[in-house]
């Protein structure tokens, strides 16, 4: 049996948001559509430097890739940054640029 792929996926986002319910429900069908292992992340309210943190706890994690927002590039490019130096693929998405 092999080993279920682990992802994190890290928003900016707080409970009830109708956007990003949408969203997660994507995650977790996809999930289960391609038998991957996927965790949603969040602050709980509005905080660029918490996902930050939640973003650090992650890459220790060691999980096969992150997919993370971007609401705010100096509070989260560092532990981004970090992950990818570690050879963990990130992706971003709802970013500027």
């Amino acid at each position: 049996m092999t080993r279920k792929i682990k992802l994190y996926a890290i928003t900016h986002d707080i409970l009830g948001d109708v956007f990003w319910e949408v969203f997660r429900k994507g995650l977790i069908d996809a999930g289960s559509r391609y038998n991957v292992d996927v965790e949603h992340l969040r602050p709980g309210k509005f905080s660029p430097e918490v996902q930050a943190s939640i973003n650090e706890a992650a890459t220790v994690a060691k999980p096969d890739g992150i997919i993370s927002t971007i609401p705010d590039v100096a509070a989260v490019e560092n532990p981004l940054r970090s992950a990818i130096s570690q050879g963990i693929p990130v992706i971003c998405i709802n970013a500027k640029d």
